[in-house]
């Protein structure tokens, strides 16, 4: 149960930091 809610919220902030990420440069290229 641990391990697998750890690697589903791993899973999310990596998806999350994309998502940032992208969304960042979309604005900076406006």
């Amino acid at each position: 149960m641990l391990i697998t809610a750890a690697s589903m919220l791993a899973a999310l902030l990596l998806v999350a930091g994309a998502v940032l990420l992208i969304g960042r440069r979309r604005i900076r290229n406006g």
